[in-house]
């Protein structure tokens, strides 16, 4: 009889260890590779004909957030840092702020009215004839008051043609419109991407997340996220 008791006592002890453990499973967070959490807000078609930035530009916007480079748009707002974007709607995509600028405010255009002579000058043509412009603006405090920045624009054309044109307006007066920094262009199809800061000394930075989107260009489905 005692030994029945003692029985029956365990068996309801291991019932009991049971549930607790199945609950203590159903409280433990599911922790995902950062690759896969990304890359599932991302959509999966390539499909670029939608008004909008691509999949690359959304996927390279990502890697800078991963990186704790953040959206510059609290700055934008109070800083009033980027005059083209006075009276720009965000465009909240993928939970990422992006700007759809007015193509008359870009620098490319803006610059002619600065340029001292007629070498100075770009020959804008081919830029008014861009179908949209969209830009991201980041930020990220390096160190004490300190703020590393950036843009990134993406200039769409009616075709690839139309694109080489104006990234080889932007060679022939390379750095200029952008001055004050080193700014880098590549071409993906019919979209013109460029990269520059409001100063040169965040251009080394710009430069390894610009040769980072080239790699994603070039092999969009050999990611190799941070």
């Amino acid at each position: 009889m005692l030994a029945a008791t003692k029985m029956g006592k365990i068996l309801l002890l291991n019932i009991f260890l049971l549930i607790i453990s199945c609950n203590d499973k159903r409280n433990i967070p599911v922790i995902q590779d950062k690759e896969n959490i990304f890359t599932k807000t991302i959509p999966e078609s390539t499909d670029d004909s939608t008004d909008g930035p691509t999949r690359n530009f959304l996927l390279i916007v990502g890697i800078l957030d991963s990186l704790g480079f953040k959206s510059d748009t609290a700055r934008v707002a109070k800083l009033k840092n980027y005059n083209e974007l006075l009276d720009c709607k965000v465009h909240f995509i993928r939970t990422f702020p992006f700007y759809k600028l007015d193509k008359e405010k870009s620098k490319v255009l803006w610059w002619n009215t600065i340029a001292r002579d007629q070498q100075d000058s770009i020959d804008t043509q081919i830029f008014r004839k861009a179908e949209s412009v969209w830009g991201y603006y980041y930020q990220k405090e390096e160190s004490k008051g300190t703020k590393t920045d950036g843009v990134i624009e993406q200039w769409t054309f009616s075709d690839s043609i139309a694109a080489q044109m104006a990234i080889d307006k932007l060679k022939e007066n390379y750095p200029l419109p952008y001055f004050n920094t080193q700014p880098c262009y590549m071409t993906d199809v019919q979209f013109l991407f460029i990269f520059h800061t409001r100063a040169d000394a965040f251009s080394y930075r710009q430069k390894e997340f610009f040769n980072k989107f080239r790699e994603i260009s070039s092999a969009p489905n050999k990611m190799n996220l941070p």
